[in-house]
């Protein structure tokens, strides 16, 4: 489902996001939500999940994830 479509046209993400109840929601950004300062507002400050993108130009962290998931 997609949520807030219409209404990012007129709004800041940081705006839109604050008038999402998203709580205990599973959240899929594109690239945008991958900032440090948008992700820890949907993970910590709006108690949602997020499906964070990670590159394999980000080879460090996703060695990392990738050890964590098996």
């Amino acid at each position: 489902m997609q949520i807030g479509r219409e209404i990012q046209r007129d709004c800041h993400n940081a705006v839109l996001l604050e008038t999402l109840d998203i709580e205990r929601c599973v959240i899929s950004i594109d690239t945008i939500g991958t900032q440090t300062k948008i992700a820890g507002d949907i993970i910590n400050d709006k108690k949602a999940d997020q499906v964070l993108d990670l590159k394999e130009s980000q080879k460090e962290l996703q060695e990392e994830s990738e050890s964590k998931m098996r």
